[in-house]
């Protein structure tokens, strides 16, 4: 049997939210609550909200901040506030301002009151519905189309998996919960860089200098990006992320998942610390060092980002051992060691790559063309690290 909805009903008269409760258990799962600051703390405990009805005068906080608060908390649930008629230009600017889906007059007949629960619930399914496919599906292509890029175009794509583990650490530790956004925005942030010439790309990753013809050429790649991600629905936030990657910081608010700008401002400041702090890891710096180093010229925004970040460190010792292998030894529970070299010395793949089965087949078959620096050292699990023969570190 489909379990009902959960709606929140705040008002800090006992007997109105007992006539609520009587007139809407039927068709929900009611909780009541007389303080605002009390809901609050429901809210932040149990997220699993559809809808928030509250009255507009109450006295720690009236309806309308006490919905704004709601929706950093919990920003799926829709929110509604009921109200009388002296309050009437108050309401219409907490809807505007607070984006409350409806506002209901007193006294609210129990009819109306039901048919703007349901609607309100039903909205909430709608959210969630939107949200599973964009995180399950267009995640699922993204993630796929990023896995093809990186073959095609290894110097493009080699920091794709780096700037993910950054961004989403950072976005964890920080309590955010649109990852699919963030991670996406990572997933991404290097698609306009498939434009510029590979040659260009190794000089910014080796942090060599670059001429002004290639600096040009590589500070237009996230607007390049934007325009490309412009074309797909429903990734706009997204595509704003990736074009203010390079641009200066700037604040957000206390609940940055409230509005899109909060999201963008955020997104855009993880990826901006991530790609800082990955260009000196790039370069041999130990991810608390370039973290560190990063610090000390960040701005205020980003400090406190960079602390989420090298908490990151300190796991693949405890973790982890290291062995030498050939390419045809290579396994996708191993994560590379040191960067992948062809014969010829170009950089084929990062270290600290996890590797995946299309980047094992891709280096198997460059090995067997082209040619691949081998043996190559790897990290391997503790539990999955397996005894190898004297042979396998011989090196040739």
């Amino acid at each position: 049997m489909k379990q009902k909805p959960k709606v929140l009903c705040v008002d800090d008269e006992e007997e109105v939210l007992e006539g609520i409760k009587m007139h809407l258990r039927k068709h929900f799962r009611v909780t009541t609550e007389t303080r605002a600051t009390k809901a609050l703390e429901l809210l932040r405990e149990d997220s699993e909200y559809a809808a928030v009805l509250s009255d507009m005068r109450m006295p720690e906080m009236n309806g309308a901040e006490f919905l704004r608060e709601c929706q950093g908390v919990v920003p799926d649930a829709t929110r509604l506030l009921l109200t009388g008629y002296s309050e009437m230009e108050a309401a219409i600017d907490a809807v505007n301002d607070g984006q409350i889906f409806r506002f209901l007059t007193k006294p609210c007949p129990p009819k109306v009151l039901l048919s703007a629960l349901s609607a309100a619930t039903d909205h909430h399914h709608l959210l969630r519905a939107e949200r599973d496919l964009l995180q399950n599906t267009v995640r699922g292509s993204i993630d796929v189309l990023t896995e093809v890029l990186s073959l095609a175009a290894p110097t493009a794509f080699s920091r794709t998996s780096f700037l993910k583990a950054y961004v989403t650490h950072m976005a964890c530790r920080l309590g955010l919960t649109e990852l699919w956004i963030y991670e996406l925005s990572a997933n991404l942030a290097q698609i306009g860089c498939i434009t510029l010439p590979p040659e260009t790309l190794h000089r910014v990753l080796a942090g060599q200098e670059l001429s002004d013809a290639e600096r040009s050429m590589f500070d237009a790649h996230p607007e390049t990006g934007h325009r490309l991600l412009g074309n797909v629905p429903r990734l706009e936030v997204v595509a704003e992320i990736v074009r203010r990657q390079s641009e200066a910081p700037t604040n957000w608010p206390d609940h940055p998942e409230s509005t899109d700008e909060g999201k963008i401002a955020v997104g855009a400041a993880m990826l901006q610390v991530a790609i800082a702090v990955d260009m000196l890891v790039a370069r041999g710096r130990s991810l608390p060092e370039a973290a560190a180093t990063v610090r000390k010229s960040a701005p205020q925004q980003h400090r406190k980002l960079l602390d989420a970040l090298s908490t990151l460190s300190g796991r693949q010792e405890q973790t982890e051992t290291q062995q030498a292998v050939r390419i045809c030894e290579l396994r996708i529970d191993m994560t590379l060691g040191e960067d992948v070299l062809s014969a010829q010395g170009t950089t084929l793949c990062r270290k600290d790559q996890p590797l995946t089965a299309p980047l094992i087949e891709r280096l198997k078959n460059f090995a067997a063309g082209e040619g691949v620096r081998e043996p190559v050292r790897v990290r391997i699990p503790t539990f999955a690290a397996e005894p190898r023969s004297h042979k396998t570190n011989s090196g040739g």
